[in-house]
């Protein structure tokens, strides 16, 4: 299955924000350096992630390609001390 996302970013100033095409939960963009995060549940571990960038004069970017890694195999594990007190 592959899963086509479109993004539209809107850069005003030294701000970016996301203007349309991003899921509700997901996908996120640093408003300050305009770095894109998807999150790892939105994508399959071990896949292959494409990416490019077009301006609105129809530029494109070169495209640059990744794998995403595979995500925690084990949940984290804790102990508590029953009374509260910190375990030495």
């Amino acid at each position: 299955m592959i899963l086509i996302l479109q993004l539209q970013l809107l850069k005003n100033g030294n701000r970016w924000s996301l203007t349309s095409g991003a899921p509700g939960d997901g996908v996120t963009i640093d408003p300050e350096t305009g770095v894109v995060t998807i999150k790892d549940r939105a994508i399959k571990d071990a896949t292959e992630i494409t990416a490019k960038s077009v301006t609105t004069d129809s530029v494109d970017s070169d495209t640059t390609t990744a794998n995403s890694k595979a995500g925690d195999k084990e949940p984290p594990v804790f102990t508590f001390a029953p009374d509260g007190k910190r375990k030495k």
